[in-house]
């Protein structure tokens, strides 16, 4: 198996790495000879050590060519570049499509996404919200899955808050995120976007407990950067959405150190909370019911995020998992971009 990988910067290492522990060939590009030397010279290696034989590096005129023959498409390029590189690809019906978090920069790529999407039924398109396959968020949803009940409201509360400078720590070429997408609302930067996994995994854990809520309007405020600030993005976000059964509200920042990133889930006698990264590589599951704690831990490295995903792919490129059943399906990144849209017009 193969993957083809566009973008040779963080997520492109990290996908690389992943790619090759699962058994996957590997060919990058990247429209910047600057980024194709850091991948080679100091990303890659200070992160995994020795680039393998079996990740090959392609101008982008020739990855055109080889999309054709490679199982992965996985375009791990900055959000307002994404939909440049999926126009120039042809589509086919042995391919899985992956976008990275956020599938695309808020405005118009949305629109022009949706109806590549649907002109290509046969390619499996997914997203890069690689937290929502991970063993630790699929036993949660195991267990508010069970939690389902037809006379309970549900109170979700979902925090995603990291600063700029653990964001920053994976990307040190960059002074700041006025260097890059990161630190521009519009170009899919800042905290509605950057830390788009809080929302996007929000949205599935509220679908999971009331079908309707995909139809549930949001609200949203935000503290943005001032007017002396070198960049121009949402520094606070918080996205409000309720129905009769459940009530979700999603805070992001690019502000709080140390990071902090759970989902709770609140019922009358019972607290669910999945916790990324409570303690030094580990997941946790905190279950509080009628007085009693139960704590659920899952070892994983950062590494790890992305292997688990890798792996997910090749099972729905074989049909072990049904696109519909997948977390990473694009419709459901297609309705988190869709709230990201229709919040940052309420600013």
């Amino acid at each position: 198996m193969k993957a083809l990988i566009f973008g040779c910067g963080s997520i492109g290492a990290h996908l690389s790495n992943a790619c090759v522990a699962c058994g996957v060939d590997v060919l990058i590009c990247d429209i910047s000879e600057a980024a194709i030397n850091r991948f080679k010279k100091d990303l890659y290696p200070s992160r995994y050590g020795e680039m393998p034989a079996n990740i090959k590096i392609v101008t982008t005129k020739d990855a055109r060519e080889f999309a054709r023959s490679c199982e992965l498409i996985l375009i791990g390029t900055p959000p307002d570049a994404r939909m440049k590189v999926l126009r120039e690809l042809d589509c086919n019906n042995n391919q899985v499509i992956l976008l990275e978090k956020p599938i695309v920069a808020p405005g118009p790529d949305l629109k022009e996404l949706k109806s590549l999407v649907n002109k290509n039924q046969n390619t499996i398109f997914v997203s890069g919200y690689d937290h929502v396959v991970s063993p630790s968020f699929l036993r949660f949803q195991e267990i508010i899955r069970d939690l389902k009940t037809a006379n309970q409201i549900s109170q979700i509360l979902v925090n995603f808050r990291e600063s700029w400078a653990g964001i920053l720590n994976a990307h040190n070429w960059l002074h700041g995120p006025e260097d890059s997408y990161l630190g521009y609302s519009l170009r899919g930067g800042g905290a509605l976007c950057e830390h788009s996994h809080g929302l996007n995994a929000g949205l599935i854990i509220a679908n999971l407990l009331d079908n309707d809520f995909i139809n549930a309007k949001a609200a949203y405020s935000c503290k943005r950067s001032d007017s002396k600030s070198p960049y121009d993005c949402d520094l606070f976000s918080s996205v409000y959405m309720k129905t009769k059964e459940v009530s979700l509200r999603v805070e992001q920042d690019v502000l709080t150190s140390p990071a902090r990133k759970f989902i709770r889930v609140e019922q009358e006698s019972t607290t669910v909370e999945w916790i990324c990264n409570n303690v030094e590589s580990k997941d946790q599951i905190v279950i509080s019911k009628d007085g009693r704690i139960e704590i659920e831990e899952f070892p994983k490295t950062r590494a790890d995020d992305f292997k688990y995903e890798i792996e997910h792919l090749k099972n729905l490129l074989g049909g072990k998992i049904k696109a519909e059943d997948s977390n990473i399906e694009i419709k459901k990144a297609i309705l988190t971009s869709q709230i990201i849209n229709e919040s940052l017009k309420m600013e």
